[in-house]
């Protein structure tokens, strides 16, 4: 409210000085004109200096000023006709209608003028406006032929939003860079320098302490270049703080979440161990000793309807024990655990042979040592499920498994000659259709040992997979804990 009282008492102010400067000229005129038409008898005035009160009159009131022009016109034919020195003669009136001329010009000039300036005034005042109220902060920088930098604009706000003033930024910009941190003002200094090159979208993402606090910044802006050879960029910052602290924790529930399941999954691996060595030791045993049983009474009978029923128990006992066998191999192999992983891997490329018709070459290479029970069950149905997907999708019979063991780690690859897939697109091929242990989870699981897995296919060029964990001895720091 002070601040608009003070704008109308300037303009009243100035009001009341141009009408007492443009009142002095006018009567200074009206003196002129009796001192030449009266006291000196000269029909000539000196009329240009007419020219001077009609012109800021016009400029200052407009087409109102067109009022002084026809009264120092007035006054000079006036004169003329009152003291009548010389007989008013065609110049006196084209003098007096050049005065109204000229005011007329310079009016309309002045009015043009002043609408232009309202006009920019106005989008000024849009354009700050829409600055101000962006979530961010408008800037305008410029690379200078010879490597120098500056923001040649930045909008309001810049106390709040890097806590220097606006002014010092324009005036020196290792204000700016001064805020970040080392390895970001570098960053962003090559990526100016990249966006300027190849005059790309400069895309910056970076850290800025701003009272004693981190905050993220991202800069957005289009380059362009100038005639004079430097770069310009029209842009805005933003403060993407709370979008990075949102992500941090994010990364963290998720890796919490990762931890839990490759924890159940391992739980999971231990329980179907206990369930196998349950069915193998206890239902397996009890089915054997069933069948012995079954086996003596069938001896020693002689009636033949009795003997043929025995020998139907006989027959669905053996049925139960391989089916008991069956079930315990699937849950979780005995083989595994008592002969080691690359035995492991023989009977399992054997069942593969035997029930899909696949040509399955197997090498070992290396001194097999001990392996941790989870990754060797991990490794274990990762290739089942990787022999799976080359039965049902990788369209060729022919399959080349090896099992190699380093000085600290062990590498298992698959590799077949089939019609191979983008591997951008590796839910088309692995796990995506099948449903079942899939490439992500393989990733997962082996990523909680630390391992890794690499994909080597094109289409028609076949596929290579290739499987890598460190050995015991190298295993993760968060495995151990869960321990």
């Amino acid at each position: 409210m002070g601040g608009k009282m003070d704008i109308l008492s300037s303009q009243k102010h100035l009001k009341r000085v141009r009408t007492g400067v443009m009142a002095f000229l006018l009567v200074l005129a009206c003196l002129l004109t009796y001192q030449f038409h009266a006291r000196l008898r000269i029909g000539v005035v000196f009329t240009h200096f007419f020219y001077v009160p009609v012109a800021l009159a016009c400029v200052w009131w407009k087409k109102k000023g067109l009022v002084v022009a026809v009264f120092l016109a007035a006054v000079l034919i006036a004169s003329h006709n009152i003291y009548r020195p010389t007989p008013v003669g065609v110049n006196d009136y084209f003098r007096a209608i050049m005065f109204m001329v000229v005011g007329l010009v310079v009016a309309s000039l002045s009015e043009r003028i002043t609408r232009q300036h309202d006009l920019l005034r106005r989008s000024e005042a849009r354009f700050q406006e829409m600055a101000s109220s962006i979530p961010g902060m408008v800037f305008q920088f410029v690379l200078h032929r010879d490597g120098a930098m500056e923001f040649s604009f930045i909008s309001e706000g810049c106390k709040d939003f890097f806590g220097v003033e606006q002014e010092e930024v324009q005036r020196n910009v290792e204000a700016f860079f001064g805020l970040m941190r080392a390895e970001d003002s570098t960053a962003l200094r090559q990526s100016v320098t990249d966006s300027a090159e190849s005059l790309s979208l400069l895309d910056y993402s970076g850290r800025m302490i701003v009272h004693d606090e981190e905050k993220w910044l991202r800069a957005l802006a289009r380059p362009a270049r100038l005639q004079s050879g430097d770069t310009f960029w029209n842009g805005m910052f933003v403060d993407i703080t709370e979008v990075k602290r949102a992500e941090e924790r994010l990364l963290k529930y998720q890796g919490r979440l990762k931890k839990l399941a490759a924890e159940l999954s391992q739980a999971e691996q231990r329980e179907r161990r206990r369930i196998a060595m349950g069915l193998h030791d206890d239902v397996g045993q009890n089915l054997s000793v069933l069948k012995m049983h079954l086996q003596a009474l069938r001896k020693k009978q002689t009636d033949p309807s009795s003997a043929a029923r025995l020998d139907e128990m006989i027959e669905l006992a053996d049925k139960s024990i391989v089916e008991v066998g069956t079930l315990t191999f699937e849950l979780s192999p005995a083989i595994l655990f008592e002969l080691g992983l690359g035995a492991a891997v023989e009977w399992l490329i054997e069942q593969f042979r035997r029930v899909h018709n696949l040509r399955c070459d197997f090498r070992q290479e290396g001194e097999e040592k001990p392996l941790d029970d989870d990754l060797r069950a991990t490794l274990f149905r990762a290739l089942k499920e990787l022999l799976i997907n080359v039965v049902k999708h990788a369209g060729t019979d022919e399959v080349h498994v090896l099992l190699k063991q380093t000085e600290g780690q062990i590498c298992l690859i698959v590799d077949d000659n089939g019609i191979g897939f983008d591997p951008s697109r590796q839910g088309a091929y692995l796990g995506g259709r099948t449903g079942g242990f899939g490439l992500f989870s393989i990733e997962e699981r082996l990523g909680y040992v630390g391992g890794t897995v690499k994909i080597e296919s094109k289409p028609e060029k076949g596929t290579r997979i290739t499987l890598t964990a460190p050995l015991e001895d190298d295993l993760q720091p968060q495995k151990r804990e869960s321990k």
